[in-house]
């Protein structure tokens, strides 16, 4: 289906060149890294959920993560 036989309302507006631009700004480039390294990142992404402000609980259980460190092949002790 062409532009011009677009249904009214779908682009909201806007020419199908300018729905053309908005999504290649929304695209982003994605980096590949080893399995290794992403569960590396997500480990340690997470280890910083089982620290709390002053009178809060944490969002994640210290236990919880090293359970999860462990089944992904990390077995760390918790700090």
């Amino acid at each position: 289906m062409s532009g011009s036989h677009l249904p009214p309302g779908k682009l909201n507006g806007h020419s199908l060149a300018e729905a053309g631009d908005g999504f290649l700004g929304a695209v982003v480039t994605v980096k590949r890294i080893s399995v290794r390294q992403g569960i590396e990142q997500f480990i340690a992404f997470r280890k910083g959920k089982t620290v709390a402000a002053e009178g809060r609980r944490p969002q994640l259980s210290a236990e919880h993560w090293q359970n999860t460190a462990y089944w992904l092949g990390e077995s760390r002790p918790v700090a």
